[in-house]
């Protein structure tokens, strides 16, 4: 005999909660937005972004050149994953709604895929440990996408009211700089902590992929979403019945859409351009700082000073979204990035 699942519904008090900005279930959620930046933005990021190369180059033999061509083909293959998973949060609803899932569902995964990143057998050849390289920089990849791009939905997942949806995109971009900033500082004193070298290295991904875990349930525990699994139902149920249609938009039909929004893609290529210029800048700091300064202890400070033009935009759009209409305001600090 087959189990029938209720669906659920969302309390209609704690909808109205959502909508206050000052409101307990609001105010979780701006700390949900922190910690779910920290968990895809900064701890086992950082570890990837700025030292995968380097410790692959440095303590396991691989050429810089081809630690680099294996992290090329990840951000294509990432970028693919990006879309599919926008797709794959909109489709998949459960008693959480939307997004709290993904981060009960794949934070473990995460934190996982950080701990082993260098634990390649360091006399291994080189092509086994490009492999499990490639292999294991793309799992971190995809499986970073499916607590990302939840994440990035959530403002609008979590309240209709643009002041809190603000507050939470506010809330996310100090988590990640913030974060970023924390893991900076830590990762040198505790690869020495852990005996310096690829032990360092390794005992210093495994803490940090431990951190990940913590940081994605906390995310999971306060998130709150406006609508569950028996609320989109019924949108879709009302979206058919009002636009005469049988079933919704597939995939293709949705990227069409996406394409044919200019602001989209400005932003998009915005977002590109801005990635590879900060991937060139923290992914040779470790270099820099070994080689040319000669004091990789300076790392948490030129982190942080490589930061602070992004807390002091933060701060700016802030104020100036009151004043700019968003999609413009975004257009014209892209331009500045440039």
């Amino acid at each position: 005999m087959s189990k029938t699942t209720t669906k659920q519904h969302i309390d209609p008090k704690l909808y109205a909660d959502l909508q206050r900005p000052t409101s307990a279930a609001s105010i979780k959620n701006y700390f949900a937005q922190v910690f779910a930046a920290f968990t895809y933005q900064s701890f086992g990021y950082v570890m990837m972004a700025s030292f995968l190369t380097f410790v692959y180059s440095e303590y396991l033999g691989v050429s810089s050149a081809a630690i680099a061509g294996v992290m090329s083909i990840g951000i294509i293959i990432d970028g693919i994953t990006d879309f599919l998973m926008g797709a794959v949060t909109d489709r998949v609803r459960t008693k959480y709604g939307k997004i709290r899932h993904w981060f009960l569902w794949m934070s473990v995964p995460l934190g996982i895929s950080i701990m082993l990143i260098y634990m390649v057998p360091a006399s291994a050849s080189t092509t086994i440990k490009l492999v499990y390289a490639f292999i294991m920089y793309n799992l971190f990849c995809c499986l970073l996408t499916s607590i990302r791009i939840p994440a990035a939905a959530a403002p609008t997942l979590c309240t209709q009211n643009d002041k809190v949806r603000g507050i939470m995109i506010w809330a996310g971009t100090i988590g990640n700089t913030g974060g970023t900033n924390i893991t900076n500082w830590l990762v040198v004193p505790l690869v020495a902590l852990f005996g310096g070298g690829l032990a360092g290295y390794r005992g210093t991904s495994i803490t940090m992929g431990f951190i990940t875990i913590v940081s994605g349930f906390l995310a999971f525990m306060l998130y709150h979403e406006t609508r569950l699994d028996g609320d989109w139902e019924d949108v879709d149920k009302t979206f058919m019945k009002t636009h005469n249609r049988e079933k919704r938009e597939n995939v293709l039909e949705q990227f069409k859409f996406l394409l044919s929004n200019k602001w989209w893609v400005i932003y998009t290529l915005s977002l590109l351009a801005g990635g590879i210029s900060m991937g060139f800048g923290f992914g040779c700091m470790a270099y820099y700082l070994q080689y040319v300064q000669g004091d990789m202890g300076l790392f948490g400070l030129f982190g942080t000073v490589l930061s602070i033009p992004m807390l002091v935009g933060s701060v700016v759009s802030i104020v100036l979204i009151q004043f700019v209409e968003a999609r413009r305001l975004a257009v014209i600090l892209f331009g500045l990035q440039a």
